[in-house]
């Protein structure tokens, strides 16, 4: 499992039934600033929440171009059981 710093480029190079790769998309905003505030404390994050909407926007539309499946991120409770139902596809 690996987070933003992978390339699409590489992640499509290696699509086949030995290696697979999704895309975990989280849309909203305020969950990212809820996220970064969960995992670091602090103030919200609104500034880098927005670069990091519009990178997952950016990574979404590569995912898509190249046919990797994209999920959202949400529900939270269900995401495990979903990306297991789409690795095993």
């Amino acid at each position: 499992m690996e987070g933003d710093f992978i390339s699409v480029d590489l992640a499509a190079a290696y699509q086949d039934n030995e290696v697979k790769s999704l895309f975990i998309y989280e849309g909203q905003k305020d969950q990212i600033i809820e996220n970064y505030r969960q995992r670091e404390g602090g103030s919200a994050q609104t500034f880098r929440a927005s670069i990091s909407l519009a990178y997952g926007k950016a990574l979404r539309q590569a995912c898509l171009a190249y046919g990797i499946e994209v999920i959202e991120a949400r529900p939270f409770e269900t995401l495990l059981k979903r990306v297991m139902e789409k690795l095993d596809e």
